[in-house]
């Protein structure tokens, strides 16, 4: 008697170890651009905050508030086909590219462009809570997870000190923030 192939990805997904809920870390915002060698700067690209959980061969992206996006169903499955690793949590924005390749809003909320997610904090990797480390090692291994650009998962540049100098760029570029 036969039973047939077994389904090795729903074997995986009921075998693999579940990721907390994480709450995502707050970041903080100025009224006035500065330098300082004690923090580090990041542009603010214009989507919805969304964390990225990866494990057992599944993806799923929940908001800031923990609420399942379901309109992102075509993102996640292409982030679990472009990103190898498993067990691991990450927090940043969904974000869709317009024709001229840069971040969207307007194209985001009519569901056009190309969706893709732009990671600016790693969480959980490998069965570690990594949110009690510095942000700056935090960031280094996100670097180190994705050293480029992996088709819809891209990385958000962090600059050390010059804030005012990213500001003026935000301007000039007339990004979000």
């Amino acid at each position: 008697m036969s039973l047939g192939r077994p389904n090795y990805a729903l074997m995986r997904t009921r075998t693999a170890p579940a990721l907390p809920r994480i709450e995502p870390v707050v970041p903080t915002l100025r009224p006035a651009p500065f330098n300082d060698p004690a923090w580090l700067f990041e542009p603010k690209y214009d989507g919805f905050r969304g964390l990225v959980y990866l494990t057992g061969g599944r993806c799923t992206i929940y908001s800031k508030r923990g609420n399942k996006f379901s309109r992102f169903r075509q993102l996640e499955a292409r982030l679990c086909g472009a990103f190898p690793k498993r067990g691991v949590i990450l927090d940043g924005e969904v974000v869709a590219f317009g024709p001229d390749g840069r971040v969207s809003f307007w194209h985001l909320m009519r569901g056009e462009g190309t969706l893709g997610h732009v990671a600016f904090d790693i969480l959980w990797l490998r069965g570690k809570d990594l949110r009690q480390l510095p942000l700056i090692e935090r960031k280094k291994r996100l670097k180190r997870l994705l050293p480029e650009a992996v088709g819809p998962l891209n990385i958000i540049p962090w600059f050390d000190e010059d804030g005012r100098e990213l500001f003026q760029a935000a301007r000039q570029y007339d990004l979000e923030g």
